[in-house]
This record gives C-alpha cells, sequence and structure tokens, in this order.
C-alpha cells in the first residue's frame, strides 16, 4: 500500500486549480522535473486520481528506456486503455504499420482529441518523457500546440538530468506555448516525519527520525530504506511510538542500490562511488567535467548519500578509488 502523498501540497494545490480552469474550458500544459526518485510518477497518480474525481476523462501512457523503438506506443497506449477507449485499436494498427501512414495517423489523433474534448474536459498523463521515442515527442508538441485552444490539459513528467536534442527540443516547445515548470526539490523535514510514522505506523523516536533524514528528502529512497528497516525488524513500534533497535542498512535497500548502480555506464559508476565515499564536499575538476557536485558533509558508515542520487538515484556504499581529476575539499 502506497503511504499518502506528504510535502507536496503547493504542486498538488496548483494542478488542482489547473483542473478548475480546465473544467471551464481552458487546457494548458504542466510539466513535473525532478530527479530520479523525487515523485514525480506517484505525483502523477495522485493527480490522476483526483482529476478521475472531477469527473475529467484521463488518458495516461509512459515510456521507457526499452520502449523507444515503438514509435508513438507510450501515446497510444494512454489513448487506447481505460474504460472508455479514445481510438479503435485494429484501425490504429492499420495507420502505424509503416512511416508514410504517421501525418494521417497525427491527424487522425488531432481530430479524436478535439472531438472529445467538446465533450468532456481532457487530461493526458504522460511519464518519463526523456525516454519518449521520437515520433512521440513530434506528437507532443505538435498536438499541445494545435488542440492549445480546447479543453485539454497536459500532464507530464520528466527527469531534471541531461537531456537528448530532441527531449529538450520538445520541452523548449512547451515552454514556448506556455506550459507550467513544476519542479520537485527535496522533502521538507516536516514531510520526511510524516512518512517516517506512515510507513513505520507510529511516530518515530529521535533516533528513527535522524535515520530517516539520511535519506535527505528523496521520496523513493526515504519509503525504501523505511521499508526495509521495518520489515527486517530494525525498529520495534512500542505504545505508539516507533523505537530504533538497529544501526544496519537494510539488506533491500543495499539490493536495490547495487542493482541501479549496475544500469549505470562504469564511469558514472566510479563518480557515484566517489561521491558516496568522500562526502558531500568534493568538486570536481575543469579539465575533466563541466557539471560540479554539490556536497556537504561525509556520508554515514554504510549509508549511500542521497545527494548522488539527484542522479542516479542511489549511491553506492564502500570506500573505492578516486577518479582522475576529482578533487576532495578542493584539493587536487
Amino acid at each position: 500500500m502506497q503511504p499518502p502523498v506528504r510535502g507536496r501540497d503547493q504542486e498538488l494545490d496548483f494542478i488542482g486549480a489547473r483542473f478548475d480552469a480546465l473544467a471551464q474550458g481552458r487546457g494548458g500544459i504542466v510539466c513535473v522535473e525532478g530527479a530520479p526518485g523525487s515523485g514525480k510518477s506517484r505525483l502523477l497518480t495522485e493527480a490522476q486520481a483526483v482529476a478521475v474525481r472531477r469527473g475529467l476523462r484521463v488518458f495516461r501512457g509512459g515510456a521507457d528506456p526499452d520502449g523507444q523503438f515503438v514509435p508513438l506506443g507510450p501515446l497510444l497506449e494512454g489513448l487506447l486503455t481505460g474504460p472508455e477507449p479514445l481510438f479503435d485499436a485494429d484501425k490504429l494498427r492499420d495507420l502505424t504499420t509503416a512511416p508514410e501512414q504517421r501525418f494521417w495517423l497525427l491527424q487522425e489523433l488531432q481530430d479524436r482529441l478535439e472531438q472529445a474534448a467538446l465533450i468532456n474536459p481532457l487530461v493526458i498523463v504522460l511519464d518519463d518523457v526523456q525516454w519518449l521515442d521520437d515520433v512521440t515527442l513530434l506528437a507532443l508538441r505538435t498536438l499541445s500546440a494545435r488542440l492549445s485552444s480546447h479543453a485539454i490539459l497536459w500532464l507530464v513528467a520528466v527527469r531534471g538530468a541531461a537531456w537528448t536534442p530532441g527531449v529538450r527540443t520538445t520541452l523548449d516547445r512547451l515552454d514556448q506555448a506556455g506550459a507550467h515548470r513544476l519542479r520537485l526539490g527535496p522533502l521538507a523535514d516536516t514531510a520526511v516525519a510524516r512518512i517516517t510514522e506512515d510507513v513505520l505506523g507510529a511516530v518515530p523516536d529521535p533516533a528513527t527520525l535522524s535515520v530517516a533524514r539520511r535519506a535527505e528528502g528523496v521520496p523513493l529512497l526515504l519509503v525504501e530504506l523505511l521499508r526495509g528497516m521495518r520489515d527486517e525488524h530494525s525498529v520495534a513500534v512500542e505504545n505508539d511510538l516507533a523505537r530504533l533497535t538497529g544501526g544496519r542498512l537494510p539488506d533491500r535497500l543495499q539490493t536495490s542500490v547495487r542493482q541501479r548502480l549496475d544500469q549505470l555506464s562504469e564511469p558514472t559508476r566510479e563518480i557515484v562511488r566517489t561521491a558516496s565515499a568522500v562526502g558531500r564536499s568534493c568538486t570536481p575538476c575543469p579539465t575533466s567535467t563541466k557539471r560540479s557536485t554539490s556536497m556537504s558533509r561525509p556520508a554515514p558508515s554504510g549509508m549511500p548519500h542521497a545527494s548522488a542520487v539527484a542522479c542516479v538515484p542511489w549511491a553506492h556504499p564502500g570506500a573505492v578509488r578516486r577518479p582522475r581529476g576529482l578533487s576532495r575539499c578542493g584539493r587536487s
């Protein structure tokens, strides 16, 4: 069971205001941006539930790294699923078989969305824009522009990291069309405390809350850490108080760290390991990279640095050799 969304009240209120405008016939674009693990998908899920409760018609699709070879797949997935699909699957299959049919496919998409929006306002949710194929990116920037006068709200999410030229072009076009950017940062301490209570089922004692703070406000890391602590009995609940009984990093979190680290290239893995080992005061030398890593204190023993989560989203515990060109505390 997912814990309630915490610490994103302003973002949800803003999206709620966009739903109010949509109900009055005014569409638009909202782009949720944040680091991996910052809660983008969870925010979209909560927004989708709110939209359904308000009687809005919602379509949701999402991309993944292995699905880029299916042109328009993420968008069509959203429009063909649910209790009331927008298209006939057999007809669309005919239009997607040949590249020369894509113009007519886009025209068909535009016409159907136009007609549907005249009956009921639409919310089109697209997750993980950074992994969309080029044809879906073209459809997103084309359709959102052509249908800007209709009651359609495009709610998209993208990782705040290095983007491909196609993704960057699409986001620039959305910005030019008046898209609203919502950037998700780390959770406030009050939200961390509430999530800790949600997952553990009791108010955390100071020691437990101190461990939870090691996730540095990254929701995915925080929930994974807390569930591991709960399932591996690192906390005990007595008299409605969650008390820390062990300081060992949960096995499931260590496994998750390793799995996510294995998905990275070797140079990136080495940088992340080093960032975790040296703590928060390391700055790459200009000759090695143009991007600096902002860190301020060493990671507790055995605990991965959530600051390295900004692009991973997990750092790998354990000391490793430092890559050439990476200085610690300003020393080269």
